[in-house]
Order: structure tokens, then sequence, then C-alpha cells
């Protein structure tokens, strides 16, 4: 079986700028992913054909930390037409997917996309992702989700001619 890991890291957010090359807790949160990924292979590693990593990215900086890690990474250069906004990640993905393929020569059994703001996963969760996946033939894709704190009710907003106001106000949110 043959496993590619995606990482994809737009430059300029525009709702944190510039996450996905700030630290936290002292280090690149990028690093977390690239680590979930490393003892992933250090601990099921045998168990696969092949496994690459891919990093998607328009970012200098987000390559540069990325080039500093211990972890073989292809570059993907993000095409500027899924650099905007309103960019479709999973078209990020499929594009990142067909280059991969091209350039390694190999077809993906699967492909694990992991989110740079996420640095809380664990290698266990790849591990059952995988395993949920597998359970079933059909399975196309499979989420990671956690019950909501709060209902999320309070987050969502409303667009009122030119304005944009929050559906119920609350202390939930700012």
């Amino acid at each position: 079986m043959n496993l590619l890991f995606t990482i994809c890291g737009r430059a300029g957010s525009k709702g944190v700028k510039n996450k996905n090359i700030k630290d936290f807790c002292g280090y690149p949160l990028v690093y977390y992913t690239l680590s979930a990924i490393d003892l992933f292979i250090k601990k099921k590693g045998k168990e696969y054909n092949e496994i690459n990593v891919a990093l998607n990215t328009d970012s200098v900086e987000l390559r540069e930390l990325v080039d500093k890690s211990n972890i073989e990474v292809s570059y993907v250069a993000r095409k500027a037409e899924l650099a905007t906004d309103k960019s479709s990640k999973v078209d990020v993905i499929k594009d990142t997917l067909k280059v991969c393929e091209q350039q390694k020569k190999v077809k993906y059994d699967y492909v694990i996309d992991l989110d740079i703001t996420s640095p809380l996963r664990t290698t266990n969760d790849i591990i059952r992702l995988i395993q949920k996946a597998q359970e079933k033939e059909e399975t196309e894709v499979v989420f990671s989700v956690t019950t909501a704190r709060r209902n999320p009710y309070f987050n969502m907003v409303m667009r009122e001619g030119n304005e944009v106001r929050k559906i119920l106000d609350s202390n939930y949110t700012a």
C-alpha cells in the first residue's frame, strides 16, 4: 500500500496573518505536523510499500521551515489559481496528488491531508484514520471531528445588505 501525506499552506492568510509560519509553544507550527508524520513512519512505515510527504505552498518562509526539518518532503509549487481566498483545498490536494504521482511514478492508495493548524494530533490519530478508511472499501473521505464545547450556532453570521452581523448575540464570540 502507498501513502501520500499532503501539507497545504498558503502564504498571506487573512484571518490570522502568516498563521502557517507561526510558532506554537516555541516551535514552528508546521513542525508538529512533520513530527506526527515522522513518528507514524517510524512506528508503521514498514507496513507500507511507499510513504511520501508533499508540501503544497506559495510561501517561501514555509518552504524554508520545512527544508530545515529532518523529513524528506517533496515541494509542489502552489498554482496562482489555487492560491486565492476562494480556492478549494480539495483542488489543492488533487493537484498535489497529480504532481506527486507523476514525479514519484507511484499510484497512491491513500492521501492523508494534515492541516498545519492542527498541532495536537497524535500518531494514533493517523493510524485510526487509516484503519477507519480501510474498514469499508467504498470510503472516500475520513474526517476527524470532535464535539463542540458550545453550540456552533453562536458563531454563525448573516449578511444584511452590506453588513454582516451575528445571528444570535452571545458572550462566546468577539
